[in-house]
């Protein structure tokens, strides 16, 4: 069985309410609901890269860096905290909030 045919199956399931579903993006494209993942859930991720630039370039700042060193520092956390906030966002849309 090919792959393309193994989806169409669990889409077809899926449609008839047989509650198989491979994830948020295959949920909307057999047509659930988009309030289910709500309009802002981007939100989260950008949160996350937002907070952590302050936080880094406040860190860094305080340890008596110069600018750089707030570049730096503001990136590192932004990034981890933006992959902090995409596995929120990852683990709401799974639950279903």
């Amino acid at each position: 069985m090919t792959v393309r045919l193994a989806l169409r199956r669990r889409a077809a399931a899926a449609i008839a309410g047989q509650g198989v579903l491979l994830g948020a993006t295959h949920a909307l494209a057999v047509g659930a609901d988009r309030e289910t993942l709500g309009e802002n859930a981007m939100i989260l991720p950008l949160t996350g890269l937002f907070i952590g630039a302050v936080l880094g370039a406040y860190r860094a700042r305080r340890h008596g860096g110069g600018a750089a060193d707030m570049a730096q520092w503001g990136a590192a956390h932004a990034l981890a905290l933006g992959i902090v906030g995409l596995f929120v966002l990852l683990l709401l849309s799974r639950v279903g909030a």
